[in-house]
Protein backbone atom coordinates (compact mmCIF):
# COMPACT_ATOMS: atom_id res chain seq x y z
CA UNK A 1 0.00 0.00 0.00
CA UNK A 2 1.44 3.62 -0.80
CA UNK A 3 2.71 5.64 1.85
CA UNK A 4 1.26 9.31 0.60
CA UNK A 5 0.45 10.61 4.02
CA UNK A 6 3.45 12.36 5.96
CA UNK A 7 3.10 13.17 9.68
CA UNK A 8 5.80 15.95 10.92
CA UNK A 9 6.76 16.53 14.25
CA UNK A 10 7.34 20.46 14.62
CA UNK A 11 10.39 21.52 17.16
CA UNK A 12 13.81 20.09 16.29
CA UNK A 13 12.27 18.32 13.00
CA UNK A 14 11.41 21.51 11.01
CA UNK A 15 12.97 24.17 12.85
CA UNK A 16 15.97 24.50 15.73
CA UNK A 17 16.43 27.23 18.50
CA UNK A 18 16.91 30.29 17.24
CA UNK A 19 18.20 32.26 19.76
CA UNK A 20 21.19 33.07 22.11
CA UNK A 21 21.49 32.90 26.19
CA UNK A 22 21.19 36.61 26.30
CA UNK A 23 17.75 35.98 24.85
CA UNK A 24 16.20 33.91 27.45
CA UNK A 25 14.38 33.46 30.63
CA UNK A 26 17.23 32.77 33.36
CA UNK A 27 19.38 35.59 31.76
CA UNK A 28 16.97 38.15 32.57
CA UNK A 29 16.18 36.48 36.12
CA UNK A 30 20.04 36.16 37.05
CA UNK A 31 19.85 32.40 36.81
CA UNK A 32 21.90 29.37 35.78
CA UNK A 33 20.41 27.56 33.05
CA UNK A 34 19.92 24.42 33.81
CA UNK A 35 17.98 25.39 36.45
CA UNK A 36 15.55 27.07 34.70
CA UNK A 37 15.65 24.27 31.80
CA UNK A 38 14.90 21.69 34.65
CA UNK A 39 12.04 23.48 35.91
CA UNK A 40 10.28 24.23 32.38
CA UNK A 41 10.84 20.76 31.30
CA UNK A 42 9.08 19.15 34.37
CA UNK A 43 6.79 16.41 33.46
CA UNK A 44 4.33 17.27 35.21
CA UNK A 45 3.98 20.87 34.72
CA UNK A 46 4.99 20.09 30.70
CA UNK A 47 1.64 17.74 30.53
CA UNK A 48 -0.21 20.16 32.12
CA UNK A 49 0.16 23.10 29.66
CA UNK A 50 0.82 20.77 26.94
CA UNK A 51 -2.20 18.74 27.17
CA UNK A 52 -4.24 21.70 27.31
CA UNK A 53 -4.93 22.23 31.06
CA UNK A 54 -3.34 25.44 31.67
CA UNK A 55 -3.59 27.95 28.42
CA UNK A 56 -2.69 30.98 30.15
CA UNK A 57 1.07 32.25 29.00
CA UNK A 58 1.70 33.93 32.33
CA UNK A 59 0.47 31.40 34.39
CA UNK A 60 2.15 29.40 32.93
CA UNK A 61 5.41 31.04 33.28
CA UNK A 62 4.49 32.29 37.38
CA UNK A 63 4.04 27.96 37.37
CA UNK A 64 7.26 27.43 35.80
CA UNK A 65 8.94 30.29 38.32
CA UNK A 66 7.64 28.46 41.32
CA UNK A 67 9.03 24.95 39.81
CA UNK A 68 12.53 26.49 39.48
CA UNK A 69 12.21 28.39 42.75
CA UNK A 70 11.05 31.86 42.43
CA UNK A 71 8.14 33.60 43.28
CA UNK A 72 7.79 36.62 40.66
CA UNK A 73 6.36 39.58 40.80
CA UNK A 74 3.28 40.55 38.21
CA UNK A 75 5.76 42.75 36.11
CA UNK A 76 8.39 40.46 36.55
CA UNK A 77 6.36 37.35 35.27
CA UNK A 78 4.74 39.47 32.12
CA UNK A 79 8.33 40.12 31.04
CA UNK A 80 9.70 36.92 31.38
CA UNK A 81 6.12 35.90 29.39
CA UNK A 82 7.35 38.45 26.66
CA UNK A 83 11.32 36.79 26.20
CA UNK A 84 9.49 33.02 25.66
CA UNK A 85 6.69 34.55 23.60
CA UNK A 86 9.53 36.18 21.26
CA UNK A 87 11.98 33.10 21.59
CA UNK A 88 9.63 30.87 20.03
CA UNK A 89 8.47 33.53 17.69
CA UNK A 90 11.60 33.73 16.09
CA UNK A 91 12.08 30.10 15.51
CA UNK A 92 8.86 29.53 14.25
CA UNK A 93 9.30 32.85 11.41
CA UNK A 94 13.35 31.78 10.99
CA UNK A 95 12.71 28.49 9.09
CA UNK A 96 15.86 27.26 6.96
CA UNK A 97 15.30 27.94 3.21
CA UNK A 98 16.27 23.86 2.43
CA UNK A 99 13.44 23.52 4.76
CA UNK A 100 10.82 25.13 3.15
CA UNK A 101 12.39 23.94 -0.11
CA UNK A 102 11.84 19.86 0.55
CA UNK A 103 8.06 20.60 2.17
CA UNK A 104 6.85 22.61 -1.32
CA UNK A 105 8.98 19.37 -2.67
CA UNK A 106 6.85 16.63 -0.96
CA UNK A 107 3.47 18.82 -1.72
CA UNK A 108 4.08 18.79 -5.25
CA UNK A 109 4.87 15.05 -5.29
CA UNK A 110 1.03 14.56 -4.26
CA UNK A 111 1.99 13.59 -0.50
CA UNK A 112 -0.82 14.68 2.36
CA UNK A 113 1.59 16.98 5.05
CA UNK A 114 0.29 16.81 8.50
CA UNK A 115 1.57 18.62 11.34
CA UNK A 116 1.47 16.70 14.62
CA UNK A 117 3.20 18.64 17.96
CA UNK A 118 3.49 18.36 21.22
CA UNK A 119 3.20 22.24 22.29
CA UNK A 120 1.60 24.51 24.75
CA UNK A 121 -0.17 27.89 23.88
CA UNK A 122 3.42 30.10 23.99
CA UNK A 123 5.58 27.56 21.97
CA UNK A 124 3.06 28.03 18.92
CA UNK A 125 1.73 31.37 19.23
CA UNK A 126 2.82 32.59 16.15
CA UNK A 127 2.23 29.83 14.12
CA UNK A 128 0.07 31.78 11.95
CA UNK A 129 2.65 33.73 10.71
CA UNK A 130 5.20 30.98 10.09
CA UNK A 131 6.49 30.32 7.01
CA UNK A 132 5.48 26.88 7.31
CA UNK A 133 1.94 27.03 7.78
CA UNK A 134 1.36 26.96 3.87
CA UNK A 135 2.71 23.54 3.30
CA UNK A 136 0.62 21.38 6.00
CA UNK A 137 -2.85 20.23 5.08
CA UNK A 138 -3.58 19.97 8.61
CA UNK A 139 -2.32 20.79 11.90
CA UNK A 140 -2.61 19.46 15.39
CA UNK A 141 -0.77 21.02 18.94
CA UNK A 142 -1.62 18.47 22.00
CA UNK A 143 -2.51 21.66 23.74
CA UNK A 144 -5.55 21.90 21.95
CA UNK A 145 -6.41 17.87 21.33
CA UNK A 146 -5.85 17.61 24.43
CA UNK A 147 -3.29 14.33 24.07
CA UNK A 148 0.34 14.12 24.09
CA UNK A 149 2.55 12.15 21.71
CA UNK A 150 3.08 9.12 22.01
CA UNK A 151 -0.11 8.41 23.18
CA UNK A 152 -1.50 6.36 19.69
CA UNK A 153 -4.77 8.99 19.99
CA UNK A 154 -2.80 11.83 18.83
CA UNK A 155 -1.42 9.72 15.97
CA UNK A 156 -4.93 8.34 14.73
CA UNK A 157 -6.71 12.22 15.03
CA UNK A 158 -4.19 12.75 12.11
CA UNK A 159 -5.00 9.86 9.77
CA UNK A 160 -8.66 10.12 10.12
CA UNK A 161 -8.59 13.93 8.96
CA UNK A 162 -6.95 12.45 5.71
CA UNK A 163 -9.07 9.01 5.86
CA UNK A 164 -6.32 7.12 6.56
CA UNK A 165 -4.74 3.69 7.79
CA UNK A 166 -1.63 3.63 9.40
CA UNK A 167 0.19 1.48 6.60
CA UNK A 168 -0.32 4.61 4.50
CA UNK A 169 1.58 6.87 6.71
CA UNK A 170 4.99 8.37 7.61
CA UNK A 171 6.26 9.49 10.84
CA UNK A 172 9.23 11.97 10.19
CA UNK A 173 10.45 13.49 13.69
CA UNK A 174 13.64 13.77 15.80
CA UNK A 175 12.57 11.02 18.57
CA UNK A 176 11.49 13.71 21.10
CA UNK A 177 8.57 12.45 23.56
CA UNK A 178 9.02 8.93 22.32
CA UNK A 179 7.41 9.73 19.08
CA UNK A 180 8.87 7.37 17.52
CA UNK A 181 8.00 4.41 19.20
CA UNK A 182 4.39 5.49 19.69
CA UNK A 183 3.87 6.14 15.71
CA UNK A 184 5.67 2.78 15.20
CA UNK A 185 3.21 1.10 17.61
CA UNK A 186 0.17 2.09 15.30
CA UNK A 187 2.00 0.38 12.55
CA UNK A 188 3.00 3.53 11.43
CA UNK A 189 6.66 4.17 9.67
CA UNK A 190 9.05 6.09 11.18
CA UNK A 191 12.03 8.20 9.84
CA UNK A 192 14.51 9.83 12.56
CA UNK A 193 15.89 13.34 11.47
CA UNK A 194 19.21 14.92 13.13
CA UNK A 195 19.65 17.78 11.78
CA UNK A 196 18.44 19.83 14.93
CA UNK A 197 18.92 17.38 17.62
CA UNK A 198 21.41 18.74 20.50
CA UNK A 199 21.10 14.71 22.41
CA UNK A 200 23.92 12.82 23.76
CA UNK A 201 24.95 9.65 21.48
CA UNK A 202 22.92 7.28 24.49
CA UNK A 203 20.13 9.08 24.09
CA UNK A 204 20.22 9.26 20.15
CA UNK A 205 20.85 5.49 20.47
CA UNK A 206 18.03 5.14 22.49
CA UNK A 207 15.70 7.14 20.14
CA UNK A 208 16.82 5.14 16.99
CA UNK A 209 16.10 1.94 18.16
CA UNK A 210 12.11 3.07 16.84
CA UNK A 211 13.15 4.49 13.85
CA UNK A 212 12.59 2.20 10.15
CA UNK A 213 15.04 4.80 8.67
CA UNK A 214 17.40 8.05 9.11
CA UNK A 215 18.07 11.60 7.88
CA UNK A 216 20.65 13.62 8.93
CA UNK A 217 19.32 16.51 6.94
CA UNK A 218 15.43 16.94 6.14
CA UNK A 219 16.48 17.80 2.52
CA UNK A 220 17.08 14.05 2.31
CA UNK A 221 14.01 13.29 2.42
CA UNK A 222 13.41 14.02 -1.68
CA UNK A 223 15.63 10.86 -2.65
CA UNK A 224 14.36 8.55 0.28
CA UNK A 225 10.46 8.95 -0.47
Amino acid sequence: MSRKILLFDLFHTLVGPAWSPEDTEYYALGIDGQRWSEASTDESLYRERATGLVKDPQEIIAKIALKAGLALEPRMVELITTIRVQKFKDTLLQVEKEVLETLAYLKGQSYKLCLISNADVIDVLYWDESPLKAYFDHVIFSYEAGVMKPDPAIYEVGLRHFGGLPEEAIFIGDGGSDELRGAQALGIETIMTTEYSFYGQESMMNRAVHADRQVRYLKELKDLL
